[in-house]
C-alpha cells in the first residue's frame, strides 16, 4: 500500500459558546464546550475524527480597569 501523504489544511469546522461570570472586581471564571466535525477525511482511510472540549478558565486582572 502506498501512503498518500494527505495534507489538507482546513478540513474541519469548531463550534464553540461560553459563558463568563464575574467573581469579584478582581477575578472573573469562563466556561467554554467546544465540538470540532471533520469536514473531510483524515488520512488513507478517510476516517471521521471527531472531537469534543471543555474549557475551564479563571481571569484575573491586577490592575483597575476604571
Amino acid at each position: 500500500m502506498q501512503y498518500t501523504r494527505n495534507t489538507n489544511l482546513l478540513l474541519r469546522l469548531t463550534l464553540a459558546a461560553g459563558i463568563e461570570n464575574k467573581l469579584s472586581d478582581r477575578f472573573t471564571m469562563h466556561l467554554e464546550p467546544s465540538l470540532s466535525i471533520p469536514l473531510k477525511g483524515v488520512g488513507d482511510g478517510s476516517e471521521k475524527l471527531y472531537s469534543s472540549e471543555l474549557d475551564l478558565g479563571v481571569k484575573y486582572f491586577p490592575f483597575d480597569l476604571k
